[in-house]
């Protein structure tokens, strides 16, 4: 994600509230917020709050592309995964009511759960240290989640299959975990979950704009969401509001979520000494901070502590930042997945904290130095999946040195600069996230550590330097442009994921959310440009029938025009 804040003035819609931004910050906050929301693209509501009360409040783009209508500040927004923080809240209000124990079986309350032979606590659920694989990350969901589930549907969805590790010993994110919270506090409670929340969060808050969502019913000031496919916003693909429950089913606007913020910092709610088990990191067995508490992650940075959690669901993005220490608080709502909501909140909240980060080229090794970081690293963690959980074999990164500056190049991402900021230390060129190298004691260099400032959810990603040699560069050919023309169109990959396929002159282009150049090595295999990213076009009779793009994983799209 570039950061490349330059001011550009649209119009927006503004509230104001007694104490205000400075002018500096001011234009810092919109020169992002403009950069990533144009005023005729779905677009961002940001509210930033210091000591319970709004200094910044505006709304970005449309709610509505098919109308033509702006977004409001008061609008609703689909808050995706920021609903799980309201989950865990209920199991600790229950808990200080000594009606659970955190370190209570989850079998307790839910007997028939098959846990494989393994105790699985109520708090390895909470901080996603169960094992329990995700259900939206098998490759059947996109073919189901158009469809109704009940909770039995849901239960059998992940049950079946094998954890992943030893509860506690390792973190991997799933929304599993939070369907089975769900389940637990309707059992203890003897409440269904949507009247739960309603009569001890909304309610006693006046959160009046705050829904579990449904899809049969309306809500006022809701806006439309959007996803970017093919370089073009198109309505979000339908997902099942029963498939996310407790893990992604709330709908909210800024406002409501600062009353929530507020209530963190009182007994209303639950006490104090409660939230805090809250926003501690989970230890894991091996001693690795999983910088994950309950529902919400959890770092410091030059002491100051940032609790944070994002959203992202079908259409739309979220991300809300506490910082306790500054009464601080960062909300973002947006209705496009175009853009991660983190990436646009987190150099604001730095701004506003005051806090900044290294700068990338403050420290300068020769070129003898930099040699010793290239080479091929085995991927063993990464975006809060263990290695176990990696369906497609050993995942490798490369790093490369080309005229005095180190690449990193990955699946789906490609090439990428890394710029120094300490001994060991780089930085990718956009600000995050961070290589940290370590070495052996005999100065050679072992592995490295890539995490995210200020904000890292999950352990830190580890890899491992191979002895594996560097691949070598893949050359493209020349193809007649009546060959080139044979693959024009759009492939379907399935779950509403269409690829297009499109010619440039001499020059073949494929897009999906972004536009790759592709290279041909031959007839039918290509590589995008900048990446070791394939593709394969499948040909049946002289005709092209499907293509196969390998990053990451394999993933075929029938030929549809």
């Amino acid at each position: 994600m570039k950061h490349a804040f330059f001011l550009i003035i649209v119009f927006v819609t503004a509230t104001s509230f007694g104490q205000q931004l400075s002018t500096a910050d001011e234009q810092y906050v919109d020169s992002i917020m403009n950069f990533y929301y144009k005023p005729d693209a779905p677009g961002a509501v940001l509210l930033i709050a210091k000591n319970g009360q709004p200094v910044y409040r505006k709304a970005y783009g449309v709610a509505s592309l098919e109308l033509n209508v702006p977004n409001k500040p008061e609008n609703v927004f689909r808050i995706g995964s920021m609903s799980k923080q309201f989950a865990a809240v209920c199991i600790l209000k229950l808990a200080q009511e000594g009606r659970l124990n955190l370190q209570d079986d989850i079998r307790k309350y839910l007997p028939d759960y098959n846990s494989h032979g393994r105790v699985i606590t109520i708090e390895n659920i909470l901080t996603h240290t169960s094992g329990i694989i995700d259900a939206q990350n098998k490759p059947d969901f996109l073919k189901r989640m158009r469809t109704d589930q009940s909770h039995d549907d849901l239960l059998n969805s992940f049950m079946p299959d094998s954890l992943l590790f030893e509860p506690g010993t390792d973190w991997h994110y799933t929304n599993s975990n939070y369907e089975l919270t769900g389940f637990i506090i309707e059992k203890v409670s003897g409440m269904a979950l949507r009247d739960y929340l309603q009569q001890n969060i909304f309610q006693p808050l006046e959160m009046t704009h705050t829904y579990v969502s449904s899809d049969d019913s309306i809500f006022v000031n809701l806006v439309n969401g959007y996803d970017k496919i093919a370089g073009k916003y198109r309505p979000a693909i339908f997902l099942s509001s029963t498939w996310e429950y407790a893990a992604g089913d709330i709908l909210s606007n800024v406002d409501d979520l600062l009353k929530w913020d507020n209530a963190l910092y009182t007994d209303k709610i639950v006490k104090q000494e409660w939230l805090q088990k809250a926003w501690k990191p989970f230890l894991l067995k091996n001693g690795v901070s999983a910088n994950y508490g309950f529902a919400w992650s959890s770092n410091t940075l030059n002491g100051l502590q940032f609790i944070e959690h994002a959203g992202g669901i079908n259409g739309f993005n979220s991300d809300g930042i506490h910082i306790p220490k500054q009464h601080l608080y960062i909300a973002i709502l947006s209705n496009t997945t175009a853009w991660w909501s983190p990436a646009v909140a987190s150099p604001i909240a730095l701004r506003i904290s005051g806090e900044s980060l290294p700068k990338p080229n403050s420290y300068n090794p020769d070129k003898k130095t930099l040699n010793e970081y290239t080479g091929v690293y085995a991927l063993q963690r990464g975006g809060g999946n263990t290695s176990v959980d990696t369906a497609n074999g050993q995942l490798y990164s490369y790093i490369i040195l080309t005229n005095d500056t180190l690449f990193v190049k990955l699946p789906v991402y490609g090439k990428v600069p890394i710029l120094p900021v300490g001994k060991d230390v780089f930085v990718t060129a956009w600000d995050n996230p961070y290589y940290r190298f370590h070495r052996d004691n005999k100065g050679k260099i072992i592995s490295a550590q890539i995490y995210n400032q200020p904000m890292q959810t999950g352990p830190a990603e580890v890899r491992v330097k191979t002895n594996l040699p560097l691949p070598k560069e893949k050359k493209a050919i020349q193809l007649d442009i009546k060959q080139l023309a044979l693959y024009k169109g759009k492939y379907n990959f399935g779950g509403g994921a269409i690829a297009a396929v499109t010619l440039d002159g001499d020059k073949i282009f494929m897009q999906l959310e972004d536009k790759f150049e592709i290279l041909p090595e031959d007839e039918t295999h290509f590589f995008f440009k900048g990446s070791d990213d394939t593709v394969e076009f499948v040909m049946t009779n002289g005709k092209v029938t499907s293509a196969i793009v390998t990053r990451g994983g394999k993933y075929e799209g029938k030929k549809v025009e």
